[in-house]
């Protein structure tokens, strides 16, 4: 967003540049499964995992629906714009098949999930696999900003909010 900002007021190229390097590492390190490591290039320990840890899955896919459609990126290029929408909709799409079911039914998330098979994982010693309140609170809102949202979606926020209120 800072590069973003600084090419808008100066035009200077260099923070054109900055900002598309930066895109385009964005885009790289998405998982096939459409989650982020917390850590790119992922290394062997738990930063390789897909992580909502400090909300920085949420924070990442803010920045990429507003690449795709706000007139504040208009400078992006098409392409990188329609590259943005896409990967945000993957990320979406991790966020719904990484909701973790107890007994069946839909709960919330973990800090951190399995980049391949998105069952949750454990990080650092005191952050075991757990149902993360804070997390899963900032996954909600941010599929609850969600326009025309799908019925997917509408169900996930359900099953979310009705753990709270367990």
């Amino acid at each position: 967003r800072l590069l973003a900002r600084a090419n808008r007021i100066s035009q200077d190229s260099r923070f054109l540049e900055a900002f598309n390097k930066g895109l385009a590492v964005i885009l790289k390190a998405q998982y096939p499964t459409g989650g982020w490591p917390q850590k790119y290039p992922p290394g062997k320990g738990y930063n390789r995992h897909i992580t909502f840890n400090d909300h920085a899955m949420v924070r990442l896919l803010y920045l990429l629906r507003d690449i795709a459609q706000s007139s504040e990126f208009e400078f992006v290029s098409a392409e990188n714009r329609a590259a943005a929408e896409q990967a945000f909709d993957r990320g979406i799409a991790c966020i719904l098949n990484c909701q973790i079911r107890v007994n069946g039914k839909r709960t919330v998330w973990c800090a951190q999930h399995d980049a391949e098979d998105l069952k949750p994982q454990s990080a650092r010693s005191y952050e075991r696999i757990s149902l993360s309140g804070s997390e899963s609170a900032e996954i909600l809102r941010l599929l609850m900003r969600l326009d025309n949202p799908s019925e997917r979606v509408i169900r996930a926020v359900q099953a979310g909010v009705r753990w709270y209120c367990l």
